[in-house]
């Protein structure tokens, strides 16, 4: 998948590799313009060429036992897909697009992990899928796993 997709772009960040501040839209509590700011938690593929941060760590994870995601070993959180910021160098990210094309696997070119998964379309109320496994043990505390 190119960082010129539209949905994709609007999402890239510069990433700094550890937790920092980042501002959100203006108008609601925590936004750009209201006054407020929120921690980012920060992970990273394997070579560092993908970045990712979520804005709080998940309650639950998901250990999928589908056909791909076994083979994957993935622990998977959902995230509304705004809320998922993804960064990656040109050309760092290649993609999977699974099945009657509803999910599109992202991964490192460079390092071969799978960071996270896009739903494919104008899928709405869909959530984008992080691969928990990208993050230092405990960034995330301890969810529980379902």
């Amino acid at each position: 998948m190119d960082a010129d997709h539209p949905r994709y772009a609007a999402r890239l960040r510069a990433w700094s590799g550890a937790t920092r501040r980042c501002p959100r839209e203006a108008g609601r509590p925590g936004m750009p313009g209201s006054g407020r700011e929120r921690i980012m938690i920060h992970g990273r593929c394997h070579c560092g060429a993908v970045g990712l941060a979520v804005p709080a760590a998940p309650d639950t994870v998901t250990r999928c036992n589908c056909s791909i995601c076994r083979r994957l070993g993935a622990l998977w959180a959902f995230y509304p897909v705004d809320a998922l910021v993804v960064t990656a160098a040109d050309g760092a990210l290649d993609s999977y697009l699974w099945g009657p094309g509803s999910r599109r696997f992202l991964r490192c070119r460079h390092c071969g992990c799978t960071t996270h998964v896009l739903p494919v379309g104008g899928a709405a109320g869909r959530q984008a899928e992080l691969n928990t496994l990208m993050f230092e043990p405990g960034a995330l505390g301890t969810p529980r796993v379902r």
